[in-house]
């Protein structure tokens, strides 16, 4: 429920795939369950602006999973309507508790222009970086289809070095590369690219990583690297690895100054975030 004590959205209950199935007792008995068996673990808890749990169950999973839990995932948080409230009201405290209970992950991982254009919006600025929340903080992105992906990681990369945020997601998955589903049906099948794309995205500041790309093939009760992993993370990690490719500090980072200022439409479109459309199309 919002603050006001309503469903986020009338929509939240209708929805099958983030429709509750759990009661509290059994959210916090997994949470039990995952520090029992010492799997670290991130509690995916929120889509579209829409909270699954309240914040009083968040505390409760980070109580009893106080080693394994490694924090919260909200995805796609892009419903403008709802935006700003969402982030005074759910997220921003939600941060704090990440804060308090040990400094764990924030993460809002999101798709559009979201990074170069929702931190613009004053209430969204003051509730994403106030106090100690931009330590907890991971910039994320959900590429998949997408036509602004540079746009996301030079307004991250942006947030970086003016030490907003500590941490950044690089994230990959199979259509990352598609531009249209309506004219692409297919993805690359090699690695090459997603290898090219790890190693910009962490020089650039990039910290930890989200890999969707089928890179790894299950085998009896094996795991082992297929085509394209041994073409992208498989390399990557020995990159990593061995230190030639790393992510830097702020005083180590030097980019080309470029300026770009969002400003907020006077009059909405009623789609959500529409009034990017231009850019995401570009």
């Amino acid at each position: 429920m919002d603050e006001n004590g309503q469903p986020w959205s009338k929509r939240r209950w209708n929805v099958d795939a983030i429709n509750g199935t759990m009661t509290v007792a059994e959210i916090v008995e997994a949470a039990r369950w995952v520090e029992a068996h010492k799997i670290p673990t991130v509690f995916f808890i929120a889509h579209s602006c829409m909270p699954f749990i309240t914040l009083q169950t968040a505390e409760k999973i980070l109580q009893v999973a106080p080693n394994y839990s490694v924090g919260f995932w909200s995805g796609e948080d892009e419903c403008l309507k709802r935006l700003s409230r969402y982030f005074k009201h759910y997220f921003g405290p939600l941060a704090d508790i990440c804060v308090k209970y040990g400094y764990k992950k924030c993460t809002t991982l999101n798709k559009n222009v979201w990074w170069m254009s929702a931190p613009a919006i004053k209430p969204v600025y003051d509730e994403l970086f106030a106090g100690e929340r931009r330590k907890v903080l991971v910039a994320a992105t959900e590429d998949s289809n997408s036509r602004t992906p540079e746009i996301n990681l030079l307004a991250r990369s942006g947030l970086w070095l003016a030490e907003l945020i500590d941490q950044f997601q690089v994230s990959l998955i199979s259509d990352l590369f598609s531009f249209s589903r309506f004219h692409q049906w297919e993805y690359p099948k090699d690695g090459h690219p997603y290898l090219r794309l790890l190693v910009a995205h962490t020089l650039l500041g990039g910290t930890e990583f989200s890999t969707r790309i089928m890179e790894i093939r299950h085998t009896d009760d094996s795991l082992t690297f297929s085509n394209i992993g041994r073409e992208s993370t498989e390399i990557f990690y020995h990159l990593l690895g061995k230190g030639l490719v790393f992510s830097p500090t702020t005083s180590q980072g030097i980019f080309s100054h470029w300026y770009c200022r969002t400003h907020t439409p006077k009059k909405m479109a009623p789609r959500r975030f529409q009034w990017t459309r231009a850019l995401e199309m570009a």
